[in-house]
């Protein structure tokens, strides 16, 4: 009897000893998790929650869409024969009166990150050391948790500025100009008296008188004619005194240099200047496949703000790609079937195309990864729990980048 019961409490032991075992890694990680305490929650639900613990706070990014155009003022002044442009000179498209014209001649779709308002986090924490296991941009954005390596932020110009650049253009008043005045003989008639009659000489008058704009325009367009001739007979060898070495070069160069000083009496001259505007477009759920006016834009003044209707308006667009809608269905039923505290929040961004259009007319186009089309996603308390995991998040997009022991 003594030994039945011996060998009856050794059994019950044998039992007991396997259930602890089998349930030992549940009872460690409940110890962990009550040990370690983490929560993550929005601060803009931080009323509905008690805080127990010291903590820091971080910043999921929204992306922010930066178009930099570039306009042309190109100013034309009339040359001062381009009326006989196209009767001494052939030339056709001679401009006969001066304008103002602005031009879109460059535009640049570029992207950069700011904390995004409504996703700021709250880490709390029961561990002294949390706040040295995250790392954090300036802005205070998402880029690691437990890595030793420090981030390295480029600093970028977000502000309107302005960039005038004049290019030098030739003035017609500098323009070397033929002789303005011309001789003129006149022929008069001087009478002289003898005894029986009366006799009439001639008298020629030399006298300067100003040559007609025809006149001026006819002798340089022969003159530039003429320049032409000789360049073409040097460069087939139509000379007597073929010039040596450098020589034909050198002939050749001030040849062209003299018809480009002349040449503009009748074809006039441009003068350019660049402008550069910068803008700022913040997506959202409410523009998102809507046109929205970035800027408007004149021909004859150049760049104008959305509000000033004397201008054509140049519009922004944005489409989304849609590649991560089907993560919110995912992230709806694991929700019903995984009871869990909140991790770190990142995001996964979504692909999107923006579309900068002057009228009807795309003028640039451009994909981006923008952070707010996309969807929050949770890290696990149990990778966080790990004494030697290391995370790494993009900071621009808020996405992660690595996890490793």
């Amino acid at each position: 009897m003594v030994r039945a019961l011996k060998l009856y409490d050794r059994n019950n032991l044998i039992e007991e000893m396997k259930f602890k075992v089998a349930y030992l890694p549940i009872l460690l990680i409940l110890l962990l998790s009550s040990c370690t305490s983490v929560r993550v929650f929005n601060v803009h639900d931080a009323q509905q929650y008690e805080i127990q613990h010291d903590g820091i706070i971080y910043a999921l990014p929204r992306t922010v869409i930066r178009i930099e155009v570039e306009a042309t003022k190109v100013v034309t002044q009339k040359g001062p024969y381009a009326d006989y442009a196209e009767k001494y000179l052939g030339i056709t498209n001679a401009p006969l009166k001066d304008s103002i014209q602005w031009l879109l001649s460059d535009l640049r779709i570029s992207s950069y990150a700011e904390p995004d308002s409504n996703q700021f986090y709250f880490i709390e924490s029961g561990k002294q050391n949390i706040a040295q296991l995250i790392n954090v941009t300036p802005e205070g954005l998402l880029v690691s948790f437990n890595h030793k390596e420090t981030y390295q932020q480029e600093g970028l110009q977000t502000d309107l500025f302005l960039n005038q650049v004049f290019n030098e253009a030739i003035e017609l008043t500098q323009l070397p100009v033929m002789n303005a005045q011309t001789e003129r003989i006149d022929t008069t008639y001087r009478t002289i008296l003898t005894d029986s009659s009366s006799i009439r000489i001639p008298v020629l008058r030399k006298q300067q008188v100003n040559k007609s704009l025809e006149s001026k325009a006819q002798e340089i367009a022969d003159l530039i004619l003429e320049l032409r001739e000789e360049k073409v007979a040097l460069l087939i060898g139509d000379v007597d005194e073929f010039p040596d070495g450098k020589a034909l070069a050198i002939i050749i160069e001030e040849f062209e240099r003299i018809e480009e000083r002349y040449l503009p009496l009748f074809t006039g001259t441009q003068k350019k200047e660049s402008l550069t505007a910068v803008f700022e477009f913040n997506p959202n759920q409410e523009n998102l496949s809507s046109k929205n006016i970035l800027f408007r834009f004149s021909e004859d003044r150049g760049i104008l703000s959305n509000v000033d209707l004397s201008g054509r308006p140049v519009l922004i667009e944005m489409e989304n790609q849609g590649s991560t809608d089907h993560l919110l269905k995912f992230t709806n039923h694991t929700d019903t079937i995984i009871e869990t505290e909140n991790g770190l929040f990142y995001r996964i961004p979504d692909v999107t195309t923006v579309k900068v259009i002057d009228d009807t007319k795309v003028i640039a186009t451009s994909k981006l990864p923008v952070a707010q089309y996309g969807k929050l996603a949770i890290m696990p308390l149990e990778i966080l729990n790990r004494k030697n995991a290391s995370i790494e998040f993009y900071p621009e997009s808020g996405a992660l980048k690595k996890i490793s022991e």
